[in-house]
């Protein structure tokens, strides 16, 4: 009997385990909206998922093996975005905002004046609104920031 309780304590063990996964850190959720000439960017296909808006945030330092990963989303029709990194947030720190307007999956319709190597808009995460969200406001592509505001 007491080497069945011990088996069933290390199988309700195991299980416990195995669905944790990687726990990550709560950050930030950076929410806002974009626009081009006080327009939202246009996807023609965003229904059919070949064209999109997406708004990417990446840490002004990492390096090639940095795991910090990008951190985006997809911007709604209206140029809202939330960007939530897998419902956590994102880290506390300082980032490059990029935006990409896919026409097509290999077409930028900005030509890259804002993609990761270009932008040149950048937001301080501030560290005391970790667990919170902070909205950066509107961003015209028209007039970008380089720093950009948080609310």
């Amino acid at each position: 009997m007491f080497k069945i309780l011990l088996i069933c304590i290390a199988v309700l063990t195991a299980i416990a385990g195995c669905g944790s996964g990687v726990k990550l850190p709560k950050g930030v959720i950076v929410k806002g909206k974009v626009l081009k000439g006080g327009i939202p960017l246009e996807a023609p296909n965003r229904a059919g998922g070949s064209s999109q808006i997406r708004v990417l945030l990446f840490p002004v330092n990492a390096g090639p093996q940095d795991q910090r990963s990008e951190a985006y989303d997809l911007a709604t029709e209206s140029g809202d975005f939330s960007i939530v990194y897998a419902g956590y947030g994102v880290e506390p720190g300082k980032y490059k905002l990029a935006v990409l307007q896919f026409l097509d999956p290999n077409k930028d319709g900005l030509e890259g004046k804002f993609d990761p190597e270009n932008t040149p808009m950048e937001i301080d995460v501030p560290s005391d609104k970790v667990g919170g969200t902070i909205d950066v406001g509107t961003i015209d592509l028209d007039m970008p920031p380089k720093a950009i505001g948080v609310k």
